[in-house]
């Protein structure tokens, strides 16, 4: 009888260590994934910030082109009317590219 005893508690006290180790690992790894996912959130608000900031200054690139677009023509434009050229639907050829 007695025997059994001393087994029983050594039973009883190996599982108490091994649930105390498994809710120290528990406790554990909710700090870090808890601190990993903080660390997640500000990487994903820097990035969006910097996206946000990356189409400002697209929006800012589109503008000019078109700004300069705009003036070009308007520079063609007034070179045509200078030169007095007229658009003559005859100069233009038509290439075959088919290979037949």
């Amino acid at each position: 009888m007695i025997k059994q005893k001393k087994k029983r508690f050594k039973l009883l006290d190996f599982t108490i260590i091994i649930f105390v180790i498994a809710i120290l690992f528990f406790g554990a790894s909710t700090v870090l994934l808890k601190a990993y996912d903080n660390s997640l959130i500000e990487l994903k608000q820097e990035m969006e910030t910097e996206i946000k900031e990356l189409e400002i200054v697209n929006e800012k690139i589109i503008n000019d082109i078109k700004l300069i677009d705009s003036e070009n023509k308007l520079n063609i434009e007034q070179l045509i009317a200078e030169t007095k050229l007229s658009n003559n639907p005859d100069n233009i050829v038509e290439i075959d590219t088919s290979n037949d």
